[in-house]
């Protein structure tokens, strides 16, 4: 009886140690994790069903991994036969496709576990995990909007780079580029626009440069492009020249031709200058020097430049100063009647004498103030102070009733939201009738096309402000553009006039654009005139208006007055 009790017990022990391996084997068997038992030589002794899912093992457990990753779990491998409590390694493991895919692999050591004798490998699939760091690893090195190397990548290529032409005693270069006048594309056809802008000349830069270059967005419109083994500066220079060349076709945004420069910086690392933040500021140093002399160009950097960018840096604080403490002064180019020569208006142009560098030339300070942003407070001065001239002169009888005074309007200006509403609060305070008044644009002004831009033009003109075109001839005007803006004024550009009477085209490109404005019924004025014989060809081919040395230079306040005196006397004698 008592041995029959002891029987039913160990057949229900036995029963539920059964069920209890199956429970477990079922479990085991449906895991996420794959679960093998290897004995000191890696033989496989038993392996779950979910590792079989993932991958088809033979009779070790090396041959899964990754050849690359074999020395890694070796040690692992000989940490756990040790003793180690449990040893953590990552590898990647052959699948049952052949492709190798990044686990998680913990290692126990069970070797003296009667039921067990080995070493437990548990394989957990990381996959999405290391993808999910990628990602973040890409997101953090690139720039979310161009996709291109952010700053921080950038900065690591180049100390690498440099790193490596130490030892090979090679050279490098660093380009800096930047968009000219990204700001009025960006402020004038607004930011989605702005932002398509940056990817397409991220793309264009792309396609010029070689492989294993890099290009990267530096921050805002600026790029800069790593160029390793760099013979000489003549290769940088041509890979420069490529990029400013794939800068030439339009930008269409949406349905809009803009067109885009850029100019750009080459530094190269020597042997006393092979350090990542002196090359960069090189390059910028040229970078900006390229703004300065005209934009859209290349500088290669010189030690001078250094100094120059402190000179400017020094100049665009005192700029800043003098606008703020009204430490400048206006003077002013006649503009005559090309048939009576009468004086009909006066251009106001401003002038800067510095308190230690003397009277500084407008190409030596309009540049910084438009690069610096302050020529948007630097043209508010000029527009109120010649509004303020121009009133005093009618009222005191020097200058006639109709007497028209001309303002610069920058690009930069213009795309302020508040210019129109600005223009008018100027003209109410200083009491200056607005068809006394004419604005004179660039034609760059005119190509951006944006409804901002030509809301403010319509804006204006609907006080009854003139708009000229300055410049004409020079940029990408077309007749669309002159049809669409409430233009009333073209002046022909200086470079053509000069050209009047000797080789070239320049007297065909006068008359088109005579011709041109004639039949749109808008008024010419032509800059630049130093000669009687091209004052009578311009009033031959119908030029209403000059403009140049022939008449007068540039004009102080004193000057400007003698000048409306003499000329008011004049008309008043001949009406007599």
């Amino acid at each position: 009886m008592g041995a029959d009790r002891r029987q039913t017990r160990n057949e229900a022990k036995e029963e539920f140690e059964s069920a209890t391996e199956r429970r477990l084997s079922l479990l085991l068997n449906h895991a996420s994790d794959a679960i093998l038992v290897a004995n000191c030589h890696g033989k496989v002794i038993y392996s779950t069903d979910s590792f079989a899912r993932i991958a088809s093992i033979g009779e070790s457990v090396y041959e899964v991994v990754h050849p690359e990753d074999a020395p890694d779990f070796n040690v692992a491998f000989a940490k756990a036969e040790e003793g180690a409590a449990t040893v953590d390694v990552e590898v990647r493991v052959r699948g049952r496709d052949c492709k190798y895919r990044p686990h998680a692999l913990t290692l126990v050591n069970h070797l003296d576990v009667p039921s067990i004798r080995g070493i437990q490998i548990t394989y957990r699939n990381i996959s999405e995990r290391r993808a999910f760091e990628e990602a973040m690893s890409h997101r953090d090195l690139h720039d979310a909007l161009t996709g291109l190397p952010n700053r921080a990548l950038f900065l690591s290529r180049l100390e690498h780079s440099l790193g490596r032409n130490r030892r090979a005693g090679s050279l490098l270069a660093v380009l800096v580029l930047d968009i000219d006048n990204f700001k009025v594309i960006n402020d004038g056809l607004g930011h989605a626009s702005g932002d398509k802008v940056l990817i397409e000349a991220g793309n264009r830069i792309v396609s010029t440069i070689r492989q294993g270059d890099t290009v990267a967005r530096f921050g805002g419109d600026e790029f800069t492009v790593l160029l390793e083994n760099v013979q000489t500066p003549a290769d940088a220079y041509r890979i420069a020249q490529r990029i400013l060349a794939a800068f030439t076709p339009v930008f269409v945004i949406e349905d809009r031709s803009v067109f885009v420069g850029c100019s750009l910086g080459i530094a190269l690392s020597t042997r006393s200058k092979d350090d990542s933040a002196t090359l960069l500021r090189d390059a910028d140093a040229a970078m900006s020097n390229a703004k300065l002399n005209g934009k859209s160009r290349i500088v290669l950097f010189q030690n001078s430049m250094q100094e120059h960018a402190l000179e400017r840096l020094e100049l665009e604080n005192d700029l800043r100063q003098a606008i703020e403490l009204d430490h400048l002064d206006l003077q002013y180019q006649p503009i005559v009647d090309l048939k009576s020569q009468n004086i009909v208006e006066m251009e106001a142009l401003a002038r800067w004498t510095h308190p230690t560098r003397g009277a500084l030339p407008p190409m030596k300070f309009i540049p910084i103030a438009e690069e610096s942003g302050l020529i948007v407070p630097l043209g508010e001065w000029v527009l109120r102070h010649a509004c303020t001239q121009a009133v005093q002169w009618i009222e005191e009888g020097i200058a006639a009733p109709d007497l028209i005074v001309c303002v610069n309007v920058s690009s930069r200006q213009l795309a302020q939201p508040n210019f129109t509403h600005l223009v008018a609060g100027i003209l109410k305070e200083t009491a200056l009738p607005a068809q006394n008044l004419k604005l004179e644009i660039t034609e760059s002004t005119m190509v951006l096309d944006s409804e901002s831009t030509i809301a403010q033009l319509y804006g204006l003109s609907d006080l009854g402000i003139k708009i000229a075109v300055d410049d004409f001839g020079t940029g990408y005007s077309t007749m669309s553009y002159l049809n669409s803006l409430p233009v009333n004024t073209l002046k022909v550009d200086a470079s053509f006039v000069s050209r009047l009477g000797g080789e070239g085209q320049a007297e065909a490109i006068v008359q088109a654009i005579i011709a041109l404005a004639q039949s749109l019924n808008l008024e010419v004025t032509s800059e630049g005139i130093e000669t009687e014989l091209q004052a009578d060809w311009l009033r031959e081919m119908g030029s209403d208006l000059g403009q140049g040395f022939l008449f007068s230079r540039p004009l102080n306040i004193n000057e400007a007055k003698l000048a409306l005196l003499k000329a008011r006397k004049g008309n008043q004698a001949e009406a007599a």
